[in-house]
This record gives C-alpha cells, structure tokens and sequence, in this order.
C-alpha cells in the first residue's frame, strides 16, 4: 500500500478529494467537536475580509472567530491568532482590554437575538 502511494499521488489526491466532497459535513463537525471539547456549536458567522477586527492587521492565515456567549456563537470577532489568545486569556482572567470590550458591546447591540 505504501509503494502504491507513493507511486500514484495524483490517484490518491483524487480519491481523497472524492472522499472529502462527499463526507463535508462529518469532517466539518469533527473539527468543530475538537475545537470545543466534544461540543458542536452553530451559528451564523458574519463574513470575513481578512484583517483581524482588534488590531486591524491582514490575517494570512489561521482566522479565529472568537465568541463569548456559547448561547449565541453568531457574536463574535474575527482575530488573528494571537489576538485570539489574548481575548481567550482576558475572558478566562476577568481582565478588561477597552478596545476589545468597546467592540465586544457594539456588536452584541447591533446583532440579533
């Protein structure tokens, strides 16, 4: 089997593709329950344009959508990795960054319940 991968990659990125279309949403939801210790989530995100919405930097890569209300996961922030961790680190610690806490407030008035 090894032998045969090695010497037809293409024949495996297709049956891995093929595999993928058809299994989204199981592999989706795995990934969700990974991220949340075995806790699936849904909500509606609001679109993402690539730059972080605390320090307003471009995210190249690895976008987190932080939410503070597992009741309401549509509200949330669109951070760059590390700004995740912080915002992580100042919900868990009870700390208070006024920027974070100015666009937490703003988006929790403008988004529905």
């Amino acid at each position: 089997m090894r032998r045969w991968r090695a010497n037809n990659p293409e024949a495996l990125r297709a049956q891995r593709r093929r595999y993928n279309a058809k299994h989204r949403e199981d592999i989706r939801n795995y990934q969700r329950r990974k991220q949340l210790n075995g806790k699936i989530i849904r909500g509606t995100k609001r679109q993402f344009y690539r730059i972080c919405e605390l320090c307003g930097e471009e995210i190249e890569k690895y976008p987190c959508w932080h939410h503070w209300d597992d009741e309401h996961p549509e509200n949330g922030l669109w951070l760059d990795w590390l700004c995740h961790q912080a915002a992580e680190a100042v919900e868990q610690k009870g700390l208070v960054i006024p920027l974070y806490s100015k666009l937490k407030d703003l988006l929790e008035s403008q988004l529905p319940r």
